[in-house]
């Protein structure tokens, strides 16, 4: 019989299984090769009293999300950029036999890609970077060591659900998704990917597939560093400070767009050329970092509550000074994943927590403000709020 067995010891009495065949659940009520017989008339003899309704539900659910079919489905093939090994450009490769992905997990979700963006993190990755922390993680959550190769790159997309593990509830196939994927999964540069539950909402009803993809990515990330770290909020935003620095890139100008819908005062620094969209955006106060003195024309507006950096650098540290008392400095440019790709995981994990000691003792010198590092991660929560601001045109 071509069938896959679930052993459910936590259900069954020793020697017992279940045997899930295309159209019907069955269990060996010995063990051996006696007649196969319905699991619902079998099971609801021989459960303790309560698990009954537990079994059923069970019963039902492995009907309705299609997960019988999910092994014959794997086989299908699909196009994706993968890479054989880190390099540059030259290492890209469009595959017409990459399998398509399988749901392995009860929250896991099978996703037709519609639209995918590129961002640097994707070209730093084409080229190694990370890899000694992503690939850790890989064998942490994804069950085993082995090699990341062939590797599909690209974490952001925008697509249309097509299978459901049987532990989703807030999903179904056809509806519209987007999202941005975790570091340690296969990547977006493809025809399907699989994602979590909780790591995609409804797409944004105002915007195409394709302008969807370029949002999820910065957005989680600015939400990591303004709300995660900098403990920011729709009701503590309001007539805060916050200094955001690079406004013109991917970071600043949605990071910008969601302390103005949150009722902030944005202060933020870009080159010359980017004043006016920067402007568009809302931004209260805008420095030229080219043509003024950063530090001096903050002395006119006033102590900041809050200092997202997704540059670096010297002359963005110094605005540590500028923050008022207990507030913080949050930075995205952390030496974490390049000192373990250089040295080692331990030794690297080692020269990144005396590299934060320093920053920390660093900030508190700079009147007792808290130095954070932030990074992205999945949010799904997040971009539901963002999708909510999104169609309200509080965000574009």
């Amino acid at each position: 019989m071509n069938s896959k067995t679930y052993r459910t010891q936590q259900y069954l009495r020793p020697r017992q299984r279940y045997v899930i065949t295309r159209c019907n659940v069955y269990v060996d009520t010995a063990g051996n090769n006696s007649p196969l017989q319905c699991l619902r008339c079998v099971f609801m003899r021989r459960l303790p009293q309560g698990l009954e309704e537990n079994i059923h539900h069970v019963h039902e659910r492995l009907y309705s999300t299609g997960t019988i079919n999910v092994q014959r489905k794997s086989r299908r093939r699909m196009k994706a950029w993968q890479i054989h090994q880190y390099g540059g450009n030259e290492e890209l490769v469009l595959s017409t036999e990459a399998r398509v992905p399988e749901i392995k997990k009860p929250k896991e979700i099978l996703v037709e890609i519609h639209a995918a963006s590129v961002n640097p993190i994707d070209v730093v990755m084409r080229g190694g970077y990370g890899r000694t922390i992503i690939n850790q993680m890989r064998t942490w959550l994804g069950g085993g060591p082995g090699s990341e190769f062939p590797l599909t790159l690209g974490r952001d997309f925008s697509g249309v659900v097509t299978q459901t593990g049987h532990g989703v509830t807030r999903f179904k196939p056809g509806d519209e998704v987007w999202g941005a994927l975790a570091a340690q999964r296969q990547g977006t540069h493809s025809q399907f990917c699989v994602t979590s539950e909780d790591e995609i909402s409804k797409k944004p009803t105002s915007l195409s597939h394709i302008e969807a993809a370029s949002i999820p990515y910065v957005a989680t990330t600015s939400w990591a560093a303004l709300v995660t770290c900098g403990e920011m909020s729709e009701q503590k935003a309001r007539d805060k400070r916050v200094m955001i620095h690079g406004g013109a890139g991917g970071i600043g100008t949605f990071a910008i767009q969601l302390m103005k819908a949150w009722g902030a005062e944005v202060v933020t620094t870009v080159a010359s050329d980017a004043v006016p969209l920067v402007k568009h955006l809302g931004a209260d106060h805008v420095i030229d970092y080219r043509t003024q003195d950063v530090m001096e024309e903050l002395k006119g507006i006033g102590k900041l509550d809050l200092v997202l950096d997704p540059v670096g650098g010297e002359e963005t540290e110094r605005t540590l000074a500028r923050l008022r008392p207990y507030h913080h400095y949050v930075t995205l440019v952390m030496p974490l994943l390049p000192d373990a790709d250089k040295h080692g995981l331990i030794p690297g994990l080692a020269r990144s927590a005396l590299n934060l000691n320093y920053n920390l003792a660093k900030g508190i010198t700079n009147g007792l403000a808290s130095y954070r590092w932030a990074f992205f991660m999945p949010n799904g929560n997040a971009l539901k709020k963002v999708a909510i601001l999104v169609d309200a045109g509080k965000t574009i």
